[in-house]
């Protein structure tokens, strides 16, 4: 099973050491910094928010989960800017329910045809 604070710490710490070595932006700066908070407050999520998370891997899959993720991660900072993680999760949830709907309302079609 998926630990995903420890995921989630693990990717906003890659995500900031990566933005880190280009260096000498301030826009990259101020990036890295937004990506330590992130990693700096996962501990805060409540855990019925990572219950949920580990709940929506278990159903779209661990290909899906990591393909949403990484877009997530890579999307902080260009398309929103989460407070700190539970603000993240907020968004990664919002996104993964997307998909556990979308797969529900086809397999209602596939069962009504």
């Amino acid at each position: 099973m998926i630990d995903v604070a420890k995921e989630l710490e693990e990717r906003f710490d890659f995500a900031a050491a990566h933005y880190q070595s280009v260096g000498g932006r301030s826009d990259l700066d101020d990036l890295v910094e937004l990506l330590e908070r992130l990693r700096d407050t996962v501990d805060q999520i409540p855990g019925p928010m990572i219950e949920r998370a580990r709940e929506l891997y278990e159903f779209v899959g661990p290909e899906q989960f990591e393909q949403t993720l990484a877009a997530a991660v890579q999307g902080v900072g260009r398309t929103f800017a989460p407070n700190d993680a539970s603000d993240f999760v907020k968004m990664l949830d919002l996104s993964l329910s997307f998909l556990q709907a979308a797969w529900w309302a086809g397999a209602r079609r596939r069962t009504t045809n």
